[in-house]
């Protein structure tokens, strides 16, 4: 299933279901029109964090989806992708964190602001930088809480894949602390996470690493490969970071590639559109401007 949620006059959005026809389901109208359950998921996040039965809840609302097509369409209950205003699929994620690949021996990771989050087709202001380096990843997200845990405990805390790209200024790795604290401090401007557009949950995609990504730029292909580590070795970092950090439900956690050749991070400037797909499951889109 694809969780996603739509721009709307609430500040949260509503929670809706990319079909695979393209179009969009709207949680939150449905279940009035399809007489389904009387449970009305507020968000994509208490889809998740219900478990089993959430996601039970909202595959039984999109099965109906067949026989009340035209007249999901005129309640607005159905929509289409291209006409349908997203945001970031996790409205505001309580944590954000990038988790990067080892190098030289060491390892580090960052917290985004949940201001940095924004949704598919996006238009990002450059606020004042001549040209920004796009860092594409894929990211999980929790339906539970975790705190020092094993890896099969962060397994299972594992709802949903998403994708993320971290903007920022183009400049070298840090070498030192105050080196260190310029380069995480660059990468919270508004709109500098592009997210989504949906979360994936683990029946559609249980392994993002395995997937072939492709990133254009003002449509042309600039690269192609795989965008990060395993589900596996992905779950190892989490149980890691869960000794220091106490998750929640909607936290969402990007894994940086151990080893990527040729290098997938690239300068974008302003008027540049940027996308990047993970195999035919899902593409994040943007367009940059002053």
């Amino acid at each position: 299933m694809k969780l996603v949620t739509i721009d709307a006059r609430e500040v949260a959005g509503r929670p809706g279901v990319l079909l695979d026809t393209g179009t969009i389901l709207d949680l939150t109208a449905a279940p009035g029109s399809l007489s389904a359950s009387q449970w009305i998921p507020q968000s994509t996040v208490s889809i998740l964090a219900a478990g089993e039965r959430g996601l039970e809840h909202a595959q039984n609302l999109v099965e109906q989806v067949g026989e009340s097509e035209e007249r999901l369409k005129a309640g607005g209950a159905l929509s289409s992708l291209a006409g349908t205003a997203l945001m970031a699929p996790i409205r505001r994620p309580g944590l954000i964190l990038i988790s990067q690949a080892e190098r030289d021996g060491f390892s580090a990771s960052f917290i985004k602001s949940p201001n940095t989050a924004v949704g598919h087709a996006s238009q990002i202001r450059m606020h004042g930088q001549k040209e920004l380096v796009a860092h594409p990843m894929f990211a999980a997200v929790l339906g539970r809480p975790l705190y020092q845990a094993g890896t099969p405990i962060a397994g299972a805390a594992v709802s949903a894949w998403t994708l993320v790209v971290d903007l920022a200024p183009a400049q070298d790795s840090p070498t030192d602390l105050e080196a260190w604290r310029q380069y995480t401090e660059a990468r919270q401007f508004p709109g500098s996470l592009p997210m989504g557009p949906a979360l994936v949950t683990l029946d559609e995609v249980a392994n993002p690493g395995a997937l072939e990504a492709l990133v254009r730029i003002n449509g042309v292909l600039a690269w192609t490969g795989s965008l990060g580590p395993s589900a596996d070795a992905c779950v190892e970092r989490l149980a890691s970071l869960s000794q220091s950090y106490a998750f929640s439900p909607g936290d969402v956690i990007a894994f940086e590639a151990d080893a990527v050749e040729p290098d997938p991070n690239k300068k974008i400037h302003s008027n540049d559109v940027f996308s990047v797909s993970l195999g035919t499951v899902m593409e994040l889109g943007f367009e940059l401007a002053d």
